[in-house]
């Protein structure tokens, strides 16, 4: 029983070592003749890593209406051309240029129409995982100010922020709309690999909600290529030809003329034109109906730093499944803001939390020996985890996030002094122990709950700092609740 417990606990210490090591000094490996790191870095708040400040204006100059101010230019004239008709007829013309041209004034957006923009906005960042942004909007003005976290993925998001985003699916020669926005569920972005080259393909796949399944499978049996009508229709030519022989020559001339012209019109394919506002993506019909709601279409070929490009194609999805903007803006001011705190200042803050932990773990280590030890190395290995989750799950650290990793590594301490002190008076041994052990999760649950509950309200909050910290702890207590039961079964 004995050599089993040492064996566990060796099995442990190297486990611990081996997350460590991953955690502090990560996984790297060589790529175009650079060492890339495999395990995801830190996402920092504004304050600590910068942010960019946007300020988009409503744009006066609305290219729907400019065309519309066309229309009634060349509407004018026309009119003038027809001035000399009769007295009459001119003032009618006048009457009514007055009305369109009154009813054709310049939309004025209301407060709801700013305020369901910038929701749009916001779901728009949601698609695309951005976190730690500020939105701030003016109802009475419909100026919006945003500020982002500084990344190299800032710049594409703005790019298409003030993007209308009207996604449609038409008919290319009626240009009847036949999908829009509305019909979307959701919208996926893969890397499929190619057949013929050593590229990836970028396919976006766009889900159709129920509505727009239906509508969606009714569309891919309309335009398919109806190339068994084509061969029907050319037998039936071919039968008229052979009962028109006798006809005259100019006859024969006639329907051989027809048979030609029947052929070139039915071999013409019905296709459909997929488009975001007035920019057409593709053209394209269907070789079979589609009833699983899915529309795959293949946007590019990843290259080099093909990062780049699946953003892109992530911030393209963003647009299609969320509804389109009702309020034309423009980006009239696109400014870098540096960090509050500088480096040489956050690393001193990194270096005193560090010394602080390292002073703790002296303590236990002097005050239960060899089990101390043990505990203190388990103690590195909670902090290792705890930073590799908060990595891979985007928390934006904050300063005062940074002093709850702090704290996340105090309350996971008590509990192996709470342990620790417990087995130093003997009571892990024999009969006595798993009451012990339910006395010992009983204390530490009601340390943890209270913590818990103000962590999980901080996670609800608008405030980057409040934010962190709630993020911090959230993890902090779920992580230490399974790590410890687990090793717990392995060490006692």
């Amino acid at each position: 029983m004995k050599t089993q417990k040492v064996l566990n606990k060796v099995l442990i210490v190297l486990i611990v070592v081996l997350l460590s090591v991953v955690s502090f000094g990560g996984i790297y490996y060589k790529d175009k003749g650079q060492m890339v790191s495999r395990i995801p870095g830190y996402t920092l708040d504004a304050d600590l890593g910068g942010y960019r400040q946007v300020t988009l204006n409503v744009d006066d100059s609305d290219d729907e209406h400019d065309h519309t101010h066309e229309e009634d230019t060349t509407t004018e004239g026309n009119n003038t051309a027809l001035e000399n008709t009769s007295s009459a007829e001119e003032n009618t013309v006048a009457e009514n240029e007055t009305a369109n041209n009154t009813a054709e004034e310049k939309k004025e957006y209301t407060a709801d129409d700013y305020k369901k923009t910038a929701e749009t906005m916001k779901k728009r960042l949601k698609s695309l995982g951005v976190q730690n942004y500020q939105l701030l909007l003016d109802e009475n003005t419909g100026k919006i100010l945003l500020r982002l976290p500084e990344n190299s993925q800032t710049d594409i998001i703005l790019s298409d922020i003030n993007e209308i985003g009207k996604f449609s699916i038409k008919d290319s020669e009626t240009n009847e709309e036949l999908l829009n926005n509305s019909d979307v569920r959701s919208v996926n972005v893969s890397l499929r690999a190619t057949e013929y080259s050593n590229t990836n393909a970028i396919v976006m796949t766009i889900n159709f909600n129920t509505k727009g399944a239906r509508k969606f499978k009714q569309v891919t049996s309309d335009y398919q290529n109806v190339a068994n009508e084509i061969l029907e229709n050319t037998g039936a030519n071919e039968t008229n030809t052979v009962n028109n022989e006798t006809n005259t020559s100019s006859e024969n001339a006639t329907n051989e003329t027809n048979t030609t012209t029947g052929t070139s019109t039915e071999n013409k394919k019905k296709e459909v034109k997929i488009s975001i506002d007035s920019s057409d993506m593709l053209t394209t019909n269907f070789d079979e109906i589609i009833d699983n709601g899915t529309l795959s279409l293949t946007i590019g070929a990843a290259q080099e730093e093909f990062e780049t490009q699946m953003f892109s194609a992530l911030n393209l999805a963003a647009i299609i499944e969320n509804d389109p903007i009702d309020v034309t803006y423009s980006i009239v001011g696109n400014t870098y803001v540096d960090a509050a705190i500088e480096d040489n200042t956050l690393k001193a803050i990194v270096y005193i939390e560090t010394a602080i932990a390292l002073v703790i773990l002296l303590i236990m280590v002097i005050k239960y020996r060899v089990s101390g030890i043990l505990r203190a190395i388990i103690s590195v290995g909670f902090i290792a985890g705890l930073l590799l989750v908060i990595r891979y799950t985007n928390v934006a650290l904050s300063l005062e996030g940074i002093f709850a990793i702090e704290l996340g590594f105090i309350i996971n301490v008590i509990y192996n002094f709470m342990i620790l002190k417990a087995e130093k008076e003997g009571k892990l041994e024999g009969k006595e122990k798993n009451n012990t052990f339910k006395k010992i999760m009983k204390s530490y649950t009601l340390i943890l709950v209270p913590i818990l509950i103000i962590a999980l309200v901080y996670c609800f909050t608008q405030w980057a700092g409040m934010l962190s910290i709630g993020m911090v702890l959230f993890w902090s207590i779920l992580i230490s609740w399974v790590y410890n039961t687990l090793l717990n079964k392995f060490l006692v």
